[in-house]
C-alpha cells in the first residue's frame, strides 16, 4: 500500500470562505479582503432595539406591581368585611323593656333595635381595624400591616341590619382626611330571634 505523503503547502485549505471568482488552493501571499463580523451601525441598531423593548417591559412591570397591590388590598378588605359579618351576625341578643340589644363577641359592637325593627344607637360608630380585623390605634400601626377605616350605621327604616363601609388607606394623622381609594359597601343583618 503506498504512503500518503503530507500534503503541500499549497494544499491546505484556505482561512477565509471562497468568493464568487476565487479557487483553491490559495498562495501564501493572499489574503482574505473581508472577515465575517458586524458592524458598528449593526451592533447599535440591535442595542437600539433591544433597550427599546427593556424600556417598555419596565414600564409594564411598575403597571402590574400596582395592579397587584390593588387587588391585594381589595382582597383583604373583603376578608375584613366577611369577618366583621360573621362577628354581627354572632352577636348576642338581649331584650329590655320592648327593645333589644345586640352585642358582637369580637369587636364589641352594640346596636339596639326597637318593636318595629328598626336599628339605633350603634357604638361604637367607627373602628380602626387591620387586616385580621382586629382594632388598631393611629400611633401604633405595623407599616407592612393593611389598615382599614371601618364604618358602622343604621340600615333603612324598618330593616334589622347594620351598613358596614370599609375603606382604606386610612390617614396616619389623624388630623387630615385622605379620600379613599376604595371601599367595600355591606348590608348585614342582625340575628332574628
Amino acid at each position: 500500500m503506498p504512503s500518503k505523503s503530507p500534503p503541500s503547502p499549497r494544499m491546505r485549505l484556505p482561512l477565509c470562505p471562497l468568493t464568487a471568482g476565487q479557487t483553491a488552493p490559495f498562495s501564501r501571499t493572499q489574503q482574505c479582503n473581508k472577515q465575517a463580523a458586524f458592524t458598528l451601525t449593526e451592533v447599535a441598531l440591535a442595542m437600539g432595539i433591544f433597550s427599546f423593548a427593556l424600556v417598555s417591559m419596565i414600564g409594564l412591570l411598575s403597571v402590574g406591581l400596582k395592579n397587584s397591590r390593588r387587588a391585594n388590598i381589595q382582597i383583604a378588605a373583603s376578608n375584613l368585611m366577611s369577618a366583621v359579618a360573621s362577628d354581627i351576625r354572632s352577636s348576642t341578643r338581649l331584650v329590655k323593656s320592648g327593645t333589644y340589644s345586640y352585642t358582637s363577641p369580637r369587636l364589641q359592637l352594640t346596636a339596639s333595635v326597637d318593636a318595629k325593627g328598626t336599628v339605633s344607637g350603634i357604638a361604637p360608630s367607627n373602628q380602626i381595624l387591620d387586616e385580621s380585623g382586629s382594632p388598631v390605634g393611629l400611633t401604633s400601626q405595623n407599616p407592612l400591616s393593611k389598615i382599614f377605616n371601618v364604618n358602622f350605621a343604621a340600615a333603612s327604616v324598618g330593616t334589622t341590619a347594620i351598613r358596614v363601609t370599609v375603606q382604606w388607606p386610612v390617614s396616619t394623622t389623624g388630623t387630615s382626611t385622605i379620600a379613599p381609594e376604595g371601599s367595600l359597601d355591606a348590608l348585614i343583618p342582625l340575628p332574628t330571634p
